[in-house]
């Protein structure tokens, strides 16, 4: 049985940092799933248009304007993220990578922070939960 003092002192031992790391570890998936959303919209990690937009004749082509960073599909098919320390690194597989990053930027890879925070949030209550209850 827990006591107040017990738990007093679990939550005084709570490290929000660690926290945040722990609740994200296992969402790796749907932080590449959002990124891969994010830039169908044609979005930055910043929230902000992916630009420089396509050319009038590609865009004609492609029926908008704001870069969605898909052809073929195989860039975002090999998307991935993954915890190393406490930075989620994004990226892709595709030899595409170096390319569109050169040209339309580092903030293609990544989610904005209202995404990160809404992911984190599916786990975060019930990591808090096993921390006060040791």
């Amino acid at each position: 049985m827990h006591t107040l003092e017990g738990f007093i002192l679990n939550v005084n031992n709570l490290n929000a940092k660690d926290l945040l790391i722990e609740s994200v570890s296992s969402r790796t998936e749907e932080l590449t799933d959002q990124n891969v959303s994010q830039m169908d919209k044609g979005l930055l990690s910043t929230g902000d248009k992916i630009t420089p937009e396509y050319s009038d004749f590609y865009a004609e082509i492609k029926g908008f304007k704001t870069p969605n960073l898909e052809l073929f599909g195989d860039f975002k098919a090999e998307m991935y993220s993954s915890i190393e320390g406490d930075k989620i690194k994004y990226g892709s597989a595709d030899w595409k990578e170096a390319k569109l990053q050169g040209y339309y930027g580092d903030k293609i890879f990544g989610v904005t922070d209202d995404s990160l925070i809404e992911i984190s949030d599916m786990d975060l209550p019930e990591t808090i939960d096993k921390k006060m209850m040791k």
